[in-house]
């Protein structure tokens, strides 16, 4: 179990309200805590900066970044306990950009412990493979028939991906109703906002299983979407 929070916009915003939002998701939101490190990829006008810890998130006194498109992450443990080679996001450049990769559930039997892996590294590592002749929302069908076809059970494939011009947010669920795996979405002024839960003003839209919303700011205004994978 996690917490994400993932933003894009067209122009630059504050960040600092989305990690205290994710602070408090952490601290006092469902199946809290999460304080098994954190992380933050911000992509600002062309500049890329990650931020990781393996302290408590709630310890942070304030984020003064500013970003069009972040991913903000929480780190509940399943595996081994809290290190910043374990906090997500994790990153990955490939065709002239840089990728941001988020999860939240646990995949059984995927992680590579021999080699000091945990299960979303592997995870991602699948999704890069995928990644690399194909667009996110085909890499991420075949990732996710990979994982099933080699057996491997799951709680949930949700799953934050960004590049800086494009953000995805995929829930994949082992069961429809699944209140502890959740994604939530919303347009808040030409901000989009994904998160694991609702928070602030505006109108929450839940993002059903098998499904992926995304938002690309390649055409020089936000454009937004929702799809099955």
């Amino acid at each position: 179990m996690c917490r994400m929070i993932a933003i894009a916009s067209q122009n630059p915003i504050d960040v600092a309200p989305h990690f205290e939002a994710l602070k408090e998701q952490a601290l006092h939101g469902r199946n809290s805590p999460h304080g098994d490190g954190w992380g933050v990829a911000l992509y600002n006008e062309g500049n890329f900066e990650l931020k990781k810890s393996d302290g408590f998130i709630w310890d942070v006194p304030k984020l003064n970044e500013k970003a069009h498109m972040a991913v903000l992450h929480a780190r509940k443990s399943s595996s081994p306990g809290a290190s910043v080679f374990f906090s997500h996001p994790f990153i990955n450049d490939l065709r002239g950009k840089t990728w941001a990769f988020a999860h939240n559930g646990v995949i059984k039997g995927l992680e590579d412990l021999s080699n000091g892996y945990i299960d979303t590294q592997v995870y991602n590592r699948y999704f890069v493979d995928e990644l690399r002749e194909r667009d996110p929302v085909e890499a991420m069908r075949r990732t996710v028939k990979r994982i099933e076809f080699e057996g491997f059970e799951y709680t949930s494939l949700n799953a934050f991906v960004a590049n800086g011009s494009q953000l995805y947010a995929f829930r994949i669920t082992n069961k429809d109703e699944d209140e502890s795996h959740t994604i939530f979405y919303k347009n808040d002024f030409d901000v989009i906002v994904l998160s694991t839960e609702r928070y602030g003003r505006g109108r929450w839209t839940e993002l059903k299983n098998r499904k992926y919303a995304f938002a690309d700011r390649t055409s020089g205004k936000i454009e937004v979407g929702v799809g099955k994978i």
